[in-house]
This record gives C-alpha cells, structure tokens and sequence, in this order.
C-alpha cells in the first residue's frame, strides 16, 4: 500500500488538474454522503473556511509539486 501511494503522489502531479480534482472531491465525499464543504471545513477545524481559498491553495501546492501524503488504517 505504502509504494501505491508513493506512486500515485509521484505520477499524480503530472495527471492531476484542477478541474479533476474539484470535480472528483464532491462525488466521492456525496458517495460517503458527506458535504465537500462541510468536510474541508471539519478538517480545517474552522466553520468559516473560505472553500475558495482552500482550492486556491491546493492549486498553487499541486503547481509547486508540494504534496503531503496521509496514511490512516
């Protein structure tokens, strides 16, 4: 599992746009029947997260290949 992961975090910044992510996001987080939104400001710890400024942010880690891998089993 560990290697898969490394793999998908090396290829995944050549793959990954924007445009997949953010519509990839709210269909796996609607699967779990959870809230995009909801989550991303749980997890921030914040009820007032700007969720635009959190895409902001992603986008400009993905363009400078910044990426944290998380590992919960």
């Amino acid at each position: 599992m560990v290697a898969q992961m490394l793999e998908y975090a090396a290829n995944g910044l050549e793959y990954w746009s924007m445009d997949k992510l953010r519509q990839a996001a709210p269909e796996t987080a609607q699967k779990y029947g959870k809230s995009l939104d909801e989550e991303i400001r749980r997890l921030k710890e914040d009820e007032e997260a700007d969720i635009e400024e959190f895409w902001n942010i992603v986008e400009d880690n993905l363009r400078n290949h910044r990426v944290r891998l998380v590992f919960v089993y």
